[in-house]
């Protein structure tokens, strides 16, 4: 479940139902409910009490098996987000592994460095608010460089914002602002590595516990081999392209200013190695032990053939469980004939559908069990992606289509019903009223007309 709001500030909730094909053991994901809502916060508890709702309309028991989450604002009331794992075994509580590093970052940023954030987000912000700014940011290079030959071309024109200009040079000059500048990129490098490999289809669960180590040491290590000398070589290189300082009346020489090259390298290590450190407990303090604990004990069910049958059933996952949930002495029962069946996969979605086809009688509470593991969130690369029809509505949202032309294209996404032509003149006639629409999405309406001049066909 989630809610996004789209270009008309209009609040919408989804419920993206992911379940297991009982025959095949394929893993789908459907759109089951897509409303507007008045409050998308927790403390408005529209999307606890909207979830209610709906299982009291259909009359479903529902039986938490994990929670993901990603820190948002509507994470942080107690009727949301959080429910604790007492109320039922296989209610796991851990953040979506793609915010794990971002979430840290945004901690140490927010703490030792946000000043320099800050400066940088408002040059950014400064440069996009004018397509002629833009265009000088867009004819340099992406780097620290280029960014203050921009800002000093900008400051020359004489316009009325070419104070600004000179105001956000100067902020980017200082070596201080220079060197976290670089140290940032130092360390979200390796963090954005990290969720490209956990992103990869092929990633598996034993090996994110080895991913987030590897991050970790390489971040652990950035101020150790940074590169002061970077940092003294663009100070000197950016002196040229400082501004000057038209003469008064009572000069006749114009000057130019300069900026100071020199700096406390040792100051900088400390700094640099208070805002890694802070950084890595936040990482630590969300991938705790427990956290850690839990994907090694999935990781051992990922690839059954590698562990003997007592030590299967002594994981602390299934020993943990619910009767109600699954039938522990079933699964004691015909372990044997579920190590047979699955023989050396070591895949969880590939054992689900292995059991469907040749497991259901045979051991059908493991079966149960690994549809449960299947439709785990923190199971696959990231938990947003595991609601792949929610994502492709969040973009459509976010491009203003009406919320009528929006059920007509997720039927047609998720739901995979036959198209009927008035739907598809519905589509047309919508963008046909809302020109600027199809033209957001890059669209080209054509309108054709018979000899009488009266309407004949639209074509999209």
């Amino acid at each position: 479940m989630d809610e996004t709001r789209d270009i008309t500030a209009n609040e919408m909730l989804c419920l993206c139902l992911r379940y297991v094909e009982e025959d095949s053991g394929n893993i789908r994901d459907e759109v089951f409910m897509f409303k507007p809502i008045m409050d998308g916060s927790g403390e408005g508890k529209i999307l606890y009490l909207n979830m209610c709702t709906v299982f009291r309309e259909t009359n479903k028991e529902l039986i938490i098996t994990a929670q993901t989450y990603d820190g948002a604002s509507s994470m942080r009331y107690q009727a949301q987000g959080h429910v604790r794992s007492r109320l039922s075994a296989w209610a796991i509580y851990i953040y979506c592994r793609s915010h794990l590093l971002n979430l840290s970052v945004q901690d140490a940023i927010e703490i030792y460095i946000y000043d320099i954030y800050d400066t940088v987000h408002s040059t950014l912000v400064f440069l996009r608010d004018s397509s002629i700014r833009l265009q000088v940011l867009y004819e340099s290079q992406k780097l620290i460089n280029s960014v203050v030959i921009a800002l000093s071309t900008i400051s020359q024109q004489k316009t009325s914002r070419s104070s600004d200009a000179r105001r956000f040079e100067f902020e980017l000059m200082k070596p201080e602002v220079v060197f976290q500048i670089h140290l940032m990129h130092d360390v979200l490098r390796p963090s954005l590595q990290f969720l490209r490999q956990i992103e990869k289809r092929g990633s598996c669960l034993h090996e994110f516990v080895t991913h987030v180590d590897a991050a970790r040491n390489t971040i652990k290590q950035s101020i150790e081999i940074f590169d002061f000398n970077q940092v003294r070589k663009i100070l000197n290189d950016v002196q040229k392209y400082l501004p000057t300082v038209e003469p008064t009346f009572r000069s006749t020489r114009s000057q130019i200013q300069t900026i100071a090259t020199d700096f406390d390298e040792e100051q900088f290590r400390d700094t640099g190695k208070t805002f890694i450190n802070h950084f890595l407990q936040s990482l630590d303090d969300r991938f705790n032990t427990e956290a850690q604990e839990l994907i090694k004990n999935i990781a051992v069910l990922s690839s059954p053939f590698k562990f003997s049958a007592e030590e299967l059933l002594q994981n602390s996952l299934i020993i943990q469980t619910d009767p109600p949930l699954l039938n522990y002495q079933q699964l004691k029962n015909d372990v044997f004939a579920f190590l047979t069946i699955v023989g050396n996969i070591t895949s969880i979605t590939s054992i689900t559908q292995r059991l469907a086809q040749h497991g259901s009688e045979q051991c059908p509470e493991w079966y149960k069990l690994f549809q449960i593991l299947a439709t785990f969130g923190i199971g696959l690369n990231e938990a947003e992606r595991t609601f792949s029809t929610l994502k492709r509505i969040k973009s459509w949202l976010r491009n203003g289509l009406s919320n009528s032309t929006l059920e007509i294209l997720i039927k047609v996404s998720s739901l995979k019903v036959n198209l009927t032509d008035d739907a598809i003149k519905f589509i047309i006639d919508d963008f046909i009223s809302n020109p600027q629409t199809a033209k957001r999405r890059n669209i080209s309406v054509f309108t054709e007309y018979n000899n009488e001049m009266e309407f004949d066909e639209e074509t999209v």
